[in-house]
């Protein structure tokens, strides 16, 4: 067995068991009825099904359970309704769905599992043919014991692995890991199959090579993934035509040498510098290009590129003089990226590959919005500004929710195989951006429809997103919605910061993210001191300073409403920077953000009180090779010194 796949994972119910439920299916798309089993027979509102919602990513999976398992118990009324169904299309009576006991939780597809009528004899036989060739194979379902005539496919398996024993349930990846790590592969070694798309597309972000079984098509499934596993045969030289003219002169062996010794070396040369952020290329070509399209398609583009891994790096190691301390973990550089680029969580490993020391992910909101109508992002191009009111689009925080987690132990998989140690072991210490030396913001703000004076979104974000986030960012303070009163009112802010760190300290586990609050540029000195005061008595762990402003300083004829930021932005942010850190005495870090273009910006920046700085408008000016050219200006700047020896200089020196 020559293949690179050492292992094959089935999942039990929807693979090897055929039951009613998708045999229904497989009737409606060879016949193309206009209803399905799920709206007729388990919907009493008439609305859609929730396990095609579920499938689509509607539902998150505890809103799947909760609203199936109650359609689910209203057993009399779904079998009068599936008995008509299949009466109504002349279809088979016999396939009705029994009587069923209350399921919940892990149990749900059991209820699947219990109504099986028999194997799936073509993907047994598919079993058996692997083990016959010599890999291993593994079988994951829910729950087993209440399966029924399942049960007598245990035998056929090397390894089961059932989530209701573990404690887990799928799509999370640490199911799958556990089926690998009793394979003795890594994900990469194993092929995965299954016919539901969130468990295809989880085991998938994890490494696994996939295939979706359909039933009905189970040998074009079979074929596929023969194909996967078969080797190389013998490549056939085929003799090329005899052509006219003069006899072909012998190759030379040196010339074919030299000419394939310095095409690779070109060619190595030439992807070096192409793929290395800190290139002219980018600076002065590809930049300017991308300014050419409209602001947001140009972000877009980025975003789609980074995430396609269609991005440069940043090759060099961060020199000792930038490492800081924030809330107890090692930062290699205290040069970040703010919220507003990575809204969604899509191009973090691209963006620490561009050498940022933090990643800001965000504004995420409970539930999924598309934000104002376009156009909303503005370029001032002979401020290097940027005036945005996009109203916080996002995906919602159960999307970004199951990326991060998905991430988060898609990585640690990685460096478990790599370092020899288990998953569970390297969960407890490693940073939650699973990258050493670096952090992994999360920002959460409010939905567009939740009330003035509401703190519950800022609530939910932090229970939903705060387990895969080094810091939990409070957005009080965007200029671009209109029900944010917390970011004016003292009595909505306290109650605010009450509640978020009331949530974070009650937060199960061991872990407990750090809660930061982002303030905007527009406070006035009492106002900055009511905010010190409230961080202080809460123990709020850092304060952002700044977003962005309504004001226009510095800006002449820009009629655009909306938040400006970039170089126009920089006294304001600084101003307020310097004084927070005075206010709040330096007891808490300081995140400075605001019009940072260059090392003399970020270094005056530490020196007001910043303990880290985050950069965005500029780097859509500048380029990928931002951070490096920052980080390296500071270097230079330091004389030796530390980062963190210059952080408050201002204020000692007073």
């Amino acid at each position: 067995m020559d293949s690179a796949i050492k292992a094959v994972i089935f999942d039990v119910g929807g693979v090897l068991v055929k039951s009613p439920f998708i045999a229904i299916s497989a009737y409606e798309r060879e016949l193309g009825l206009p209803a399905n089993y799920i709206n007729v027979s388990l919907s009493r509102r008439g609305s859609e099904g929730a396990f095609q919602r579920y499938e689509r990513g509607e539902l998150a999976y505890d809103e799947f359970v909760d609203q199936w398992t109650d359609e689910l118990n209203d057993t009399e009324t779904n079998n009068v309704a599936y008995r008509k169904y299949l009466q109504r299309h002349e279809l088979d009576t016999r396939m009705v769905l029994p009587r069923q006991t209350r399921v919940s939780g892990d149990a749900l597809f059991v209820g699947m599992m219990a109504v099986a009528e028999t194997p799936n004899e073509c993907m047994v036989e598919l079993v058996r043919w692997l083990k016959a060739c010599g890999y291993r194979v593994a079988a994951l379902t829910n729950n087993f014991k209440d399966a029924g005539d399942s049960e007598k496919l245990k035998p056929l398996f090397d390894v089961f692995v059932e989530s209701a024993v573990e404690g887990l349930r799928k799509p999370d990846p640490r199911f799958y890991l556990q089926a690998c790590n009793r394979l003795e592969v890594s994900p990469g070694e194993a092929l995965f199959l299954d016919d539901i798309p969130v468990n295809l597309r989880a085991a998938k972000e994890l490494g696994m090579e996939v295939v979706r079984v359909e039933i009905g098509r189970e040998t074009q499934a079979v074929d596929k993934v023969k194909r996967i596993l078969r080797t190389g045969g013998a490549r056939i030289a085929k003799a090329g035509a005899r052509g006219f003219g003069t006899k072909a002169q012998p190759p030379s062996r040196l010339r074919n040498a030299v000419w394939a010794t310095g095409s690779i070396v070109v060619g190595g040369l030439g992807y070096l510098y192409l793929t290395d952020a800190s290139a002219g290329i980018h600076k002065y070509v590809s930049t300017p290009l991308m300014r050419q399209l409209d602001a947001e398609q140009a972000h877009q583009l980025a975003i789609s590129s980074m995430k396609r891994g269609v991005c440069p790096v940043d090759r060099s190691a961060d020199d000792s003089v930038l490492e800081i301390e924030l809330w107890g973990k090692s930062v290699t550089n205290p040069i970040g990226v703010a919220a507003g680029f990575d809204k969604n969580g899509e191009a973090i490993d691209a963006l620490f590959g561009l050498g940022f020391g933090s990643v800001e992910i965000g504004s995420i909101t409970p539930e999924a919005q598309q934000g104002n109508a376009r156009p909303r992002i503005f370029r001032v191009e002979d401020s290097d500004a940027v005036i945005n009111r996009m109203g916080l689009p996002n995906c919602g925080a159960t999307s970004a929710g199951e990326r991060l987690r998905s991430r988060f132990w898609r990585l640690l998989a990685s460096q478990s195989k790599q370092q020899g140690e288990s998953v569970a072991t390297l969960s407890a210490s490693v940073n939650r951006s699973a990258v050493a030396g670096r952090l992994l913001g999360v920002n959460v703000g409010k939905c567009k429809s939740s009330a003035d004076d509401s703190f519950d979104d800022y609530v939910t974000g932090l229970q939903k997103l705060g387990p895969y986030a080094d810091y939990v960012v409070i957005n009080v303070s965007c200029p671009n919605v209109t029900n944010m009163k917390a970011n004016g009112d003292v009595e909505v802010l306290e109650r605010t910061v009450a509640a978020v760190m009331k949530a974070r300290n009650k937060m199960s586990g061991e872990y407990r993210p750090p809660v930061v609050l982002k303030i905007g540029p527009d406070n006035d000195l009492q106002q900055l001191r009511v905010i010190a005061q409230v961080a202080t008595d809460y123990r709020v762990d850092g304060i952002i300073a700044t977003n962005t402003t309504r004001q226009r300083p510095g800006v002449i004829g820009v009629k655009e409403e909306g938040g400006l930021s970039g170089a126009p932005l920089k006294d304001m942010a600084l101003a307020t920077t310097r004084e927070m850190y005075r206010l709040t005495q330096g007891r808490m870090p300081i995140i400075g953000c605001g019009g940072i273009r260059t090392a003399e910006d970020a270094l005056a920046f530490a020196k007001a009180g910043a303990s880290c700085v985050q950069v965005y408008s500029s780097m859509t000016v500048d380029g990928p090779g931002k951070a490096r050219e920052i980080k390296d200006g500071v270097v230079r700047l330091l004389k030796g010194r530390k980062w963190a020896d210059v952080v408050g200089e201002d204020a000692r020196r007073k």
